[in-house]
């Protein structure tokens, strides 16, 4: 059985006052507190649930109209700051979000990037009118080294999309147990020099 962080309704982030959404914090238990964007369809629930998980360069607005893009397409976001910080040459395109009690980056395939994801897979299930079945996670960079490596491990969401992630030889050994459908993407430019690790 999982056991469901803790979940309560927080207030609006510096630098995204200007963004239509509702905002939990997500305890993620020994690591520190995940903020949130919630973002719902306009119809009656209960709908499919996706969780965005942002790359080296740190939680950001993009993020949070990118929920409410699939929002208006039938599906609730949750659009998570899943560690505190950011770096590399990809901040240069982010209008950034503070999330200072997140917690600390992780490497995408520790146990800890493991514990903060589970941790806001469940949160995002609790949510009142998601359907907890039919949850799936896109990851971007870090996020998705972060979501490859929890879908290799626990195959509990329905999906997965991960863009511009890497692919590690150590996780190389658990493809062939892969059980949830997935989508990769990549530009034509994707470098490891972008902070796609």
């Amino acid at each position: 059985m999982q056991i469901i962080p803790a979940v309560s309704v927080a207030d609006v982030p510096f630098g995204a006052e200007r963004l239509a959404a509702e905002w939990i914090s997500v305890n993620v238990p020994g690591l520190g507190v995940s903020l949130a964007a919630v973002t719902r369809p306009t119809d009656a629930g209960p709908w499919p649930a996706v969780l965005l998980l942002h790359g080296s360069h740190g939680f950001a607005q993009e993020y949070v109209s990118l929920a409410k893009d699939l929002s208006r397409g039938g599906l609730l976001g949750v659009a998570a700051c899943w560690f505190e910080g950011s770096s590399g040459e990809g901040t240069r395109f982010i209008c950034p979000i503070a999330c200072p009690d997140a917690p600390p980056r992780p490497d995408p395939l520790s146990d800890d990037a493991l514990r903060t994801v589970d941790a806001l897979v469940q949160a995002a299930r609790s949510l009142p009118d998601v359907l907890p079945n039919a949850l799936g996670i896109l990851g971007h960079s870090r996020g998705g080294g972060a979501t490859l490596n929890y879908i290799l491990r626990k195959s509990d969401v329905r999906a997965a999309v991960l863009n511009s992630a890497r692919y590690p030889s150590e996780l190389r050994s658990l493809a062939s147990e892969l059980k949830v459908p997935l989508l990769m993407l990549h530009g034509t430019a994707d470098s490891p020099a972008d902070g796609g690790d």
